[in-house]
């Protein structure tokens, strides 16, 4: 389930969230939510560059979650995924980041250029308890991946996350007043 916020001269945020936690994060300027392509595609929340949409953007953001791991595992059932995939995948060094919360982001890039689907991707990965949430970029053409890497970088370092207890029920209600 996701939430986004702003406000005139804030930054926009996102708030995601699974089981007994909530984590959210600042949305890349340039960016607006796809809540029916997030459900499609099982993601928790989906981002698209604005005056596109899914099937054309050059670029895509979205988060997911790993249950029951530790980010380590994540990111070796990630490079084994990806590489069982494509063999000739260059799968880059993990890289460490600090949120502004304190949390520790662990980054690693997975670059295909022959890939039709996806050939330029990052993740980022972040332990919660026994989970692990991960914000991921995919990209088709390098330049553009160059491009936002370093406003994912910014994304992914807010992080943040409580374990406030979010009520499916109380925001599906809220939603559905505020569209009718």
């Amino acid at each position: 389930m996701i939430l986004s916020f702003s406000s005139f001269g804030e930054v926009k945020s996102i708030l995601g969230y699974f089981d007994d936690k909530s984590y959210w994060l600042n949305i890349p300027d340039g960016f607006y939510k796809d809540a029916n392509n997030a459900a499609r595609i099982g993601a928790i929340f989906l981002l698209i560059p604005d005056g596109y949409d899914f099937n054309s953007a050059p670029a895509i953001i979205y988060s997911a979650v790993y249950s029951d791991k530790i980010a380590k595992d994540a990111i070796s059932f990630d490079v084994d995924k990806f590489k069982s995939r494509a063999p000739q995948l260059t799968v880059k060094d993990t890289q460490k980041e600090i949120s502004s919360a304190g949390k520790e982001v662990l980054f690693k890039e997975f670059i295909d250029p022959s890939s039709k689907q996806q050939p330029y991707e990052v993740v980022s990965y972040v332990q919660e308890g026994d989970s692990v949430v991960t914000v991921v970029m995919s990209a088709f053409q390098e330049k553009g991946y160059n491009h936002l890497l370093p406003a994912f970088i910014n994304m992914a370092k807010s992080y943040e996350s409580s374990t406030i207890k979010v009520l499916n029920k109380s925001i599906q209600s809220t939603a559905k007043a505020a569209t009718n």
